[in-house]
């Protein structure tokens, strides 16, 4: 509209300075003016920024969050991509609007089909001059996610968390034969306290960190389970829509656990950033940390980082493994630990 005007505004002038040489001191101040703003926008700072309120909402419901972007008084289009860091489906909004410092408010759906961490970034965001008629590209950043929270389902949980009752509550034949020792009375490693033994320490990863680590023992009844879901994705992957279905069952599977005072560990890698997680779940808190990280899982197209885990699974006793997996990739293999396999 912008464009349209000033072309029309132009073709005034020169038809006016055919006549009157007016009309070229008008078009000649025009132009400058033009000229003038754009450059102007061209080296004006990036004031924009924004934030999203951070909302949990339930899946498959109409769900609401707002957007606030502050700017400078500039005018400003973009596209708004909502992506879902457990299944990578994406959803665009364009936005066009004018940004002050008190910020300008959208309303924004955040509704979807599959549970996980929702991030929001900008694509192609451009801020115009005063007039409107020219644009530079810029970088704004977004501070907030949203979470859509899964359905609990109970499909063969039943059956899954007798699987592992019996796996942890049967004799330690299994144990005893390939460790040599009874690894249910193993729970984990720490630092050297004044007093330990020395026959208590853990010389492996002593020398390998440097400090004095000491292993701890509890009751025969401390639990050597973890539920690990595997994020690195075999070629030719290009739907992880699978991982909605995973990743309740994993979540509903640990929650259950520790309703019945079971305490277990759950891992995962994080394929985005490479972080590995791996943590007891003992209580409500560490079973929140233990779901957002599910929900964040960001899997790709990459090597099983089963691997990966197989030393801290050593450290801490770990005898049996449920391994959430999509239903195309196989279950390593393992001869200390009872692998239990968990797909859609």
């Amino acid at each position: 509209m912008q464009i349209a005007v000033l072309s029309l505004w132009i073709i005034i002038c020169l038809i006016l300075g055919l006549f009157n040489a007016g009309g070229w001191i008008i078009f000649s101040a025009t132009a400058a003016a033009i000229i003038v703003c754009a450059l102007t926008n061209r080296f004006s700072a990036n004031n924009f920024h924004a934030e999203i309120q951070s909302t949990n909402f339930s899946q498959n419901k109409s769900a609401h969050t707002n957007l606030k972007i502050y700017g400078d008084g500039s005018k400003f289009e973009c596209i708004l991509v909502l992506r879902n860091c457990l299944t990578n489906t994406e959803k665009t909004i364009k936005l066009k609007s004018t940004a002050d410092k008190k910020g300008t408010d959208f309303d924004i759906d955040i509704k979807s089909d599959f549970c996980g961490k929702i991030e929001f970034e900008f694509l192609d965001f451009k801020k115009y001059d005063l007039i409107g008629l020219t644009y530079k590209k810029i970088n704004v950043e977004i501070n907030g996610y949203c979470t859509c929270q899964p359905e609990m389902t109970k499909d063969e949980l039943g059956n899954n968390i007798n699987k592992a009752m019996q796996t942890i509550n049967s004799d330690n034949n299994f144990l005893s034969e390939k460790s040599g020792k009874e690894r249910s009375d193993f729970m984990g490693v720490r630092e050297y306290k004044s007093g330990d033994s020395f026959k208590d320490i853990h010389w492996k990863l002593s020398f390998k960190q440097g400090d004095i680590i000491i292993k701890e023992y509890s009751s025969n009844d401390e639990i050597r389970l973890c539920l690990y879901l595997e994020t690195g994705c075999p070629e030719g992957t290009d739907n992880f829509k699978e991982f909605d279905s995973l990743a309740k069952k994993i979540i509903s599977l640990s929650n259950s656990l520790l309703s019945n005072e079971q305490t277990h560990f759950v891992a995962l890698k994080n394929q985005k950033t490479s972080e590995e997680y791996f943590d007891k779940v003992d209580s409500f808190e560490n079973f929140l940390v233990a779901k957002a990280h599910i929900l964040n899982a960001n899997p790709k197209v990459a090597l099983p980082s089963f691997d990966e885990f197989r030393d801290k699974f050593s450290t801490f006793g770990i005898s049996s493994v449920e391994y959430f997996v999509l239903s195309e990739q196989e279950v390593p293999v393992d001869e200390n630990i009872i692998l239990w396999r968990n797909h859609n």
